[in-house]
């Protein structure tokens, strides 16, 4: 791989600026940053901090007590917030949100001034069990007043909470996470005001970026991955705790001539191409050597050919003694050892076979064997039950066996003297006694189709 680094080009930021506080909202013209989850929100100029109109929050009604802002301009989470509040009622607190991710993962500071019903300033962290307090205190802040709520979230997960310069909370949180958040404030009950809303960052300062240069077909890793395309990607140079120093890194790949080769391959079968084992399929990258600048890419497209466990079904007739094969394959073996490539049947049965393609893939395939020929029946017109082995039964004979067999016999005046499921038939006997020799009349039922006649009984 060539890799070409070559001299600092760009600042992310500028240094002297990257800790200067940001005013992010002064609510003097619109709200276009911000998103109204819940109840009432708009820009009044009954109260303010600083400037005309601030941010004013009211219930919509007695059992709709509390409203939600939600900020979607800040790129960061880790240094210092500054918002001012005014509660109005007995009942109103302003709630502050930081690094809100969702419902169960966020940092809240619950202001509630002196005159409510509940006074004191509380730091909750959000989690799957629900809001968790971490510290509570008390402190005298009235109503009907403007008051400044600092939160300073530290990289090694400290947070302090003050209130008009004073500390109250001063926390760690053990269960702390670095994810980039929103900003959410909240009121309940009657009216409060937010205004001037400012942030200092505390990340460390950026580094200045840097060019790299690659071949096409190369691979250089940056920020933990790797990288094949031209692009600007970040990569972390040192951590601080929650926070990170990350570094610009502008990478420029340089193009070449590529050629585009597709082939097959089996799955217990690697494939070989230029040099090099290939024993799965993939996207490969291969490139010409060459000693100086970049050789042309070569793309190795590898497909897998279909791995077949197939069931198959030949229907016969006639079924015994006939050859059968599963296909033009170059390789057979069957159940038993036999590695021709035509089987020879000799019952109604399921055999299994492997085989391989042309291109000396392994499949397998399980070959199911059916005798199809239609059912034939042939009941003699006599029988001689003396004894001496030679026609003794009334039988009815068949090309295969069949599935259903039922057999009546009758006297001439029309009464069954002899029932059986049994091939095996007729033995001339009407209760275990001989009967006399006569015409009697038969009556079968073979899968579902009747067939009726007259047999002969000679002694």
């Amino acid at each position: 791989m060539r890799l070409w680094t070559v001299i600092i080009l760009f600042y992310l930021f500028a240094v002297n600026a990257w800790s200067q506080p940001q005013l992010l909202e002064d609510f003097e013209t619109d709200l276009v940053n911000w998103t109204l989850i819940q109840g009432k929100a708009e820009l009044s100029d009954l109260q303010s901090q600083q400037g005309a109109q601030s941010l004013r929050m009211s219930e919509e009604s007695t059992d709709r007590r509390r409203s939600i802002m939600e900020f979607d301009g800040l790129d960061d989470s880790f240094g210092r917030y500054n918002i001012w509040f005014y509660c109005t009622g007995d009942l109103s607190d302003a709630d502050f949100y930081f690094q809100y991710q969702d419902a169960s993962t966020y940092y809240r500071v619950s202001c509630r001034p002196t005159g409510t019903d509940n006074p004191g300033v509380s730091f909750h962290r959000g989690s799957p069990q629900g809001d968790i307090v971490l510290r509570d205190r008390t402190m005298d802040f009235a109503l009907n007043q403007w008051h400044l709520l600092t939160v300073e979230r530290f990289c090694d997960g400290h947070t302090h909470v003050d209130i008009n310069g004073v500390e109250l909370i001063h926390d760690i949180d053990d269960v702390t996470f670095a994810e980039r958040g929103k900003v959410r404030l909240e009121s309940w009950s009657k009216d409060t005001y937010f205004d001037a809303f400012s942030f200092t960052p505390f990340q460390p300062e950026p580094l200045l970026g840097r060019r790299d240069t690659i071949c096409a077909g190369d691979v250089v890793v940056i920020g933990g991955q790797p990288r094949i395309v031209s692009g600007l990607y970040n990569e972390i140079l040192r951590e601080d705790g929650l926070c990170r120093t990350e570094q610009a890194v502008d990478l420029y790949v340089i193009p070449v001539d590529t050629m585009l080769i597709r082939d097959t391959m089996c799955r217990d079968r690697p494939i070989s191409w230029n040099n090099r084992t290939y024993s799965r399929p993939g996207l490969f990258f291969d490139q010409e050597r060459v000693t100086e600048g970049c050789g042309d890419i070569y793309r190795l497209e590898l497909e897998e050919h279909p791995h077949i466990e197939a069931q198959d079904s030949f229907g016969l007739c006639p079924l015994i003694g006939t050859e059968i094969s599963p296909g033009p394959y170059e390789y057979f073996l069957w159940e038993g050892g036999s590695e021709e490539s035509h089987y020879q049947v000799t019952k109604e049965d399921t055999v299994g076979v492997i085989v391989r393609d042309a291109n000396l893939c392994r499949q397998q395939l399980s070959i199911i064997l059916k005798d199809v020929c239609p059912l034939e029946t042939f009941a003699p017109s006599g029988f001689t039950p003396n004894g001496d082995g030679l026609n003794d039964y009334f039988q009815v004979y068949h090309n295969k066996n069949p599935e259903e067999f039922h057999m009546m016999i009758f006297n001439r005046f029309g009464q069954l003297i002899f029932e059986t499921h049994d091939r095996q038939g007729w033995d001339g006997t009407i209760a275990g006694v001989k009967a006399n020799p006569a015409v009697y009349l038969y009556y079968l039922v073979i899968d579902g189709k009747s067939i009726a006649g007259d047999v002969t009984l000679i002694r």
